[in-house]
């Protein structure tokens, strides 16, 4: 049941909203709050964080994002989030609470980078509860973290090839004509692997000597009636930004290559 409001008599106006499950309640709830911004809506309130997250990843948080992006989301939220205040009621979750799992997850080997996706994922969900009533302020504002993260790589985590071995991998592309020219585009024009999977011909001009970069393979998963991953389905789209649309430069050892 949500409250609409009062009429000129001051009596209270409702409208019932049904479903089959509570998710989808949840769900009509949002949207009918979403259309009467100034409603109240005390029945949301009482529902879990892992609830009221879901819903708010599904209905606002989807649209807004790459495929790929979108299942980073629920992943984060799945395995990060909903373990430690999946049962509890939104305004239940404190500031001391929030940095008490950012700490944690620093603790515990996670990159800064991931740390402040989940902080962030956070801020934008409590930044719509408070939009909409649900909650006075948003908790995450009240955390902090590092603003850079000062790591040495060693031998071990350098992803780079080792140069001793950079010689002897070129040698070995030799006996493979399939990989030697997606090897040496992505070496020696520094193309991601998806970015190299996605070039036509028609990209390529050996007049000007370079690659023109504008698409990248990607991997969509589409989703189950749980919103869990059923399968995945390979697209050429865009780039990731559009940052990454550019003309490269080819090297003359690329050249020969292709």
């Amino acid at each position: 049941m949500v409250t609409l409001g009062t009429d000129e008599n001051g009596k209270r106006i409702r409208k019932s909203v049904y479903g089959k499950t509570k998710s989808e309640v949840t769900m009509k709830m949002l949207a009918v709050k979403a259309d009467n911004p100034t409603i109240g809506c005390s029945a949301i309130k009482n529902e879990t964080f892992r609830t009221l997250m879901q819903e708010w990843l599904m209905t606002f948080k989807r649209p807004s994002v790459s495929p790929r992006t979108f299942e980073r989301c629920l992943s984060n939220a799945r395995n990060t989030l909903y373990p430690v205040f999946g049962d509890m009621k939104i305004d239940e979750i404190t500031a001391p609470m929030l940095q008490r799992l950012f700490n944690k997850m620093i603790s515990d080997g996670y990159a800064l980078a991931t740390v402040k996706k989940s902080k962030f994922l956070l801020g934008q969900f409590f930044e719509y509860c408070v939009d909409n009533d649900f909650l006075k302020t948003n908790p995450v504002a009240k955390t902090r973290l590092a603003s850079r993260e000062r790591k040495v790589q060693t031998t071990e985590e350098y992803k780079a090839i080792p140069p001793e071995l950079r010689k002897d991998f070129v040698k070995a592309l030799d006996t493979s004509p399939i990989l030697k020219p997606i090897c040496y585009t992505s070496l020696f024009a520094g193309l991601r692997i998806g970015e190299v999977l996605a070039l036509r011909w028609r990209d390529v001009d050996f007049t000007e000597k370079t690659i023109w970069v504008d698409n990248a393979v990607t991997v969509i998963p589409h989703y189950d009636d749980a919103w869990r991953v059923s399968d995945y389905e390979t697209v050429i789209s865009d780039t990731k930004t559009a940052a990454s649309v550019r003309s490269v430069p080819m090297s003359q050892i690329l050249i020969d290559c292709l």
